[in-house]
């Protein structure tokens, strides 16, 4: 039985509706099908394991601030800084609103230079996104920003340390 394209754009808005208020933890923003919540928390356990450790690393620095630029505080700020991009990971959420094919270009062609070393598309891609529905477009950008949030999620460590490295020793 086929379905009409007035069908499936109402089962893909419902769906982006019902995506939008799914449980997520507050600081990263995977939901509960991604990485469970734990229970009585806000959080994942990852990032509530990282909220443990900002906060002994904050009480740390405050009891310790005779041992700034030491190898030993550098290694608790870096606790701090992995925690602070734990937190704006979860803000990652422009499928919510309008998505323009603008939007899914950049998108896209980041993604492609992040995996590929190069704009696998090129700067006319924009083109093929009008013709699809907002509900498709919003879709897409779910996607494609759960591949941008993986990236981070592995690259959280090196730019942790490379922020921690360019607040003790810049350029």
């Amino acid at each position: 039985m086929a379905i009409t394209t007035a069908e499936f754009e109402k089962r893909l808005n419902d769906l982006l509706a019902g995506m939008e208020g799914w449980p997520r933890c507050e600081w990263c923003g995977c939901n509960d099908f991604q990485r469970r919540r734990v229970p009585n928390s806000n959080l994942c356990e990852g990032c509530k394991e990282w909220r443990r450790r900002e906060r002994q690393a904050k009480k740390w620095i405050n009891e310790h601030p005779e041992l700034a630029n030491t190898e030993q505080y550098m290694r608790v700020e870096y606790n701090v800084e992995y925690a602070a991009l734990c937190r704006e990971e979860g803000h990652i959420r422009s499928w919510e609103g309008p998505v323009t094919p603008l939007k899914l270009e950049w998108e896209l062609k980041h993604i492609s230079e992040r995996h590929c070393g190069e704009d696998v598309f090129g700067t006319s891609s924009s083109f093929y996104f009008e013709h699809f529905s907002e509900a498709q477009r919003r879709l897409l950008m779910y996607l494609l920003e759960q591949l941008t949030k993986v990236w981070i999620r592995h690259h959280r460590r090196s730019f942790a340390i490379e922020k921690v490295m360019k607040k003790h020793f810049p350029a």
